[in-house]
């Protein structure tokens, strides 16, 4: 998967070359979440050792573009829905709840 970070568009044409789970996933335009490795301040003497086996960028999600809603349930109580509904056109009726057991 070929990636850059949002940062650098229109900056410079800086982009990295990494393996991942994603691959698969992914299409051109879309926008993953993960860890820029390259340029990293590494402070122990082994891992400086290692440098060049770790990859330049870690992918570990894909970003949504839009934000997953969960379903609703089909056999929801109707009167519990449309209080639901209620609320979210009155969000400040929220805090004027009431609530009572029993």
């Amino acid at each position: 998967v070929e990636v850059a970070r949002i940062s650098d568009f229109g900056q410079n044409d800086l982009r990295f070359l990494v393996r991942s789970h994603l691959g698969n996933i992914l299409k051109p335009g879309d926008l993953a979440l993960g860890y820029v490795l390259y340029g990293a301040n590494i402070t122990d003497v082994e891992a400086e050792k290692c440098r060049d086996l770790l990859p330049d960028a870690v992918l570990i999600e894909k970003k949504c573009q839009q934000p997953v809603t969960k379903p609703q349930k089909k056999n929801a109580n109707p009167e519990y829905l449309e209080f639901l509904r209620d609320l979210e056109k009155n969000p400040e009726a929220m805090f004027n709840l009431s609530l009572k057991c029993g």
